[in-house]
């Protein structure tokens, strides 16, 4: 596929899903991949770059110039940009300051936390309105923002000073008559975490809790951001291979799987392999 992917690679992003699009830039040079990259569709290109498999994406958009890597970071998941970004240096400051207002302040928000900490595995992408609405109102406030959340199916509730104080599932509120208060169904001192806490509180609330989303908070305890099951997801895919690699009995390859030769993947193996048989004949 690799091959394949480098001679057409417009028509093949389009007939695999962005991650096996992302697998297959990862496994290209640098100088390679950009120039596929930029010979997607932008839709594509931005789906691949979203994804933690590719993770030589800094490294890409690097060799991009700043219009044509801003052009790419504006159409991607802000808290994936941001990281995206961060790893980039200079260049991806350069960056940074070609894209629009709003985005730019969101963008070096988020590049301002620590990378470990839950305001750095949020994304600024949910949707939070006031308690009082009905499901009706709040239904229509859905709909202006279904096409800009991936986050719809957690929805933040806030007092008149925005405060979080409940949080509702999508699939409490399309239960609801239309004119019933949003706040009689909703989950009220919803679990929620500190900006700063770090990526293993995190993980630890959403598994203890069952969450789809986290709700992330300022000191005044209103919500800031949220991080999702696919965030923590993508933050272990991207920070953990090589610690699931040794946990299974395995040293890092440092290089694409199918990359590597018989005498590396043999050097690599042999110690833990001969461990086992040993432990296996006592």
């Amino acid at each position: 596929m690799t091959r394949a992917f480098r001679e057409q690679p417009q028509s093949l992003s389009r007939a695999h899903r962005p991650a096996d699009t992302a697998a297959a830039l990862q496994a290209l040079s640098i100088p390679e991949a950009a120039e596929s990259l930029l010979r997607m569709p932008i839709a594509d290109a931005v789906g691949a770059l979203d994804r933690p498999e590719f993770a030589n994406a800094a490294k890409v958009l690097a060799l991009l110039s700043p219009a044509q890597a801003g052009e790419l970071v504006a159409g991607m998941a802000d808290d994936r940009a941001a990281d995206v970004l961060a790893a980039m240096g200079a260049k991806g400051r350069a960056v940074l300051g070609r894209l629009p207002r709003d985005l730019r302040h969101c963008l070096a928000g988020l590049m301002s936390w620590p990378h470990d900490s839950a305001a750095g595995l949020m994304t600024t992408d949910y949707i939070a309105m006031p308690m009082h609405l009905t499901a009706a109102q709040a239904l229509e406030r859905i709909r202006a923002f279904a096409g800009m959340s991936d986050s719809v199916y957690s929805i933040l509730l806030t007092d008149d000073v925005g405060k979080l104080v409940a949080t509702l599932s999508l699939r409490q509120l399309i239960n609801l008559a239309p004119d019933a208060p949003v706040i009689e169904i909703a989950l009220r001192s919803p679990v929620s975490v500190a900006a700063l806490a770090d990526q293993e509180r995190v993980i630890e609330l959403i598994r203890r809790h069952d969450l789809l989303g986290l709700p992330v908070i300022d000191e005044a305890e209103r919500p800031i951001g949220l991080v999702t099951v696919d965030d923590v997801i993508d933050a272990l895919v991207a920070e953990n291979t090589e610690d699931a690699e040794k946990f299974a009995g395995l040293e890092a390859l440092g290089r694409p799987y199918l990359d590597a030769g018989f005498f590396a993947m043999f050097r690599k193996r042999a110690g833990w392999l001969s461990i086992l048989l040993l432990a296996e004949m006592l």
